[in-house]
């Protein structure tokens, strides 16, 4: 069976200031959770960094565990009949070690049939971390 070694969620402000606007990565690997944040241009109000999230073995085993169930071939991307203008985006991907992926990019108005097989996990999995306290704003002063 071809495994996963890495599952990787971004998200990204939709239509808001530029210096306002952020977009984040959160990596997940079979020992380690990193997340990074950047703003989208250079003088901005974002809580710029990279923070590693402390997490046990076995949740991080568990996810992978039932990620590598997934069918990816049963998950169908469903356009909007009329996206909606701005919004942000997510995108959820499986990477394996063959080098395949697994890839479902949520932009505004876009659903997939089956997508719960991937973001289900994922976002309990996420809401299941303990974030730094550095991490948890994603605005500063400046």
């Amino acid at each position: 069976m071809n495994e996963i070694n890495q599952v990787v969620y971004m998200v990204n402000t939709g239509t808001v200031l530029p210096e306002m606007q952020w977009s984040e990565t959160l990596t997940i690997t079979r020992t380690q959770v990193t997340l990074t944040r950047k703003g989208t241009v250079e003088i901005n109000h974002i809580n710029v960094g990279s923070w590693n999230i402390p997490v046990g073995a076995l949740v991080l085993t568990a996810l992978f565990d039932e990620l590598k169930t997934v069918d990816c071939s049963t998950i169908k991307r469903i356009e909007a009949s009329d996206s909606p203008d701005g919004g942000g985006t997510e995108t959820y991907a499986i990477y394996y070690e063959d080098g395949d992926a697994c890839s479902l990019f949520y932009d505004p108005g876009t659903r997939y049939e089956n997508g719960d097989l991937i973001k289900k996990p994922i976002e309990e999995f996420i809401q299941s971390l303990e974030f730094p306290m550095m991490a948890e704003s994603r605005y500063v002063e400046r």
